[in-house]
């Protein structure tokens, strides 16, 4: 078995391993994202052709929707949020498939694109259990923020017809509070960061995975949100370049009065799948390598996998 230095990193080092583990390993990671991206590029496309067929009309007097696209605006509502579905069983196989096959690279072992999603099929439903768990406790966290803030905001209009300066003080207070709120919520998402990569390596359940990615992430919350927003920025920065040409067309055709085409939207989804495939492991792999260097900061993991390897090397 080949030798495994495992030492605790630091931010740059941890970038640097991200990088440096998914160039050398680059057919592999941007293999296993090959079928998610085809399939959430085709779930697009097909969503798209849906809602190229459907036509909106105003009442030319009081530029109201008619009841038929009324009607019609609820079904594009409706498919959009259903597409979203399995978009998150799709990344949930993909997630759990890249942390798997990073494992085994970082353990200095071998694996294949059909081993690593072999060994994550039967974990699917957990990995979509703490996907949809994170999502559902965010969501509700929003609407008490959105509720807070609606509350804020009418308690000043009432003030402010009293008291004006004391009134702009109000709103002040809390619009640097909505923001602390909108960090908090970042921060809570950071904290189940790594529980993907504990249900997967370490065979936990759902809940199980969460409270250990809870404790493994208390006391570096910072230092994950630094590589969260980093990956997602790289992300964001290469699909919106593949897209752009597209993306400027349509804004070019809708302000004339114009309606994108399918010869727009579907090369851009497809571009974009593509940009998927080459950046979107970064985000998995810097998570799947945090996973590790915290369980060697906080729990000794490299003693514990020079010991174990000292004893299979002994028999």
């Amino acid at each position: 078995m080949q030798t495994v230095n495992l030492v605790p990193l630091g931010l740059g080092e941890l970038l640097d391993k991200t990088f440096s583990t998914f160039r050398k390993n680059f057919c592999l990671f941007a293999g296993i994202m090959v079928l998610p991206q085809a399939l959430m590029a085709g779930v697009g496309i097909l969503v798209q052709i849906y809602l190229s067929g459907i036509q909106m009309t105003q009442n030319s007097r009081t530029h109201q929707l008619s009841p038929a696209s009324t009607a019609a605006a609820m079904r594009m509502g409706l498919v959009s949020i259903g597409s979203v579905i399995p978009h998150y069983i799709i990344y949930a196989l993909a997630l759990g498939a890249t942390t798997f096959a990073l494992s085994e690279v970082y353990l200095g072992r071998t694996t294949t694109i059909r081993e690593s999603y072999r060994a994550v099929y039967r974990r699917v439903w957990r990995v979509l259990y703490v996907i949809f768990s994170v999502l559902i406790r965010c969501f509700f966290l929003f609407i008490l923020a959105g509720v807070l803030l609606g509350v804020m905001i009418g308690s000043v209009a009432t003030i402010f017809k009293i008291l004006p300066w004391v009134a702009i003080t109000v709103v002040i207070i809390g619009i640097l509070g909505f923001i602390a709120m909108g960090i908090s919520l970042v921060l809570f998402l950071v904290r189940y960061c790594v529980a993907v990569p504990a249900l997967v390596l370490e065979n936990l359940k759902s809940r199980q995975a969460l409270k250990r990615s809870v404790a493994l992430t208390k006391g570096y919350l910072w230092r994950l949100l630094v590589v969260a927003v980093l990956m997602i920025l790289i992300t964001m920065t290469l699909v919106s370049i593949f897209q752009s040409p597209f993306a400027v067309a349509a804004f070019l055709i809708a302000a004339k009065g114009g309606r994108p085409g399918l010869w727009l939207t579907i090369p851009s989804l497809l571009l974009g799948g593509v940009a998927g495939i080459v950046t979107s492991p970064l985000l998995m792999i810097s998570f799947a390598i945090a996973y590790y260097d915290l369980r060697v900061r906080k729990e000794g993991f490299d003693l514990q996998l020079m010991m174990s390897n000292l004893e299979a090397s002994t028999f």
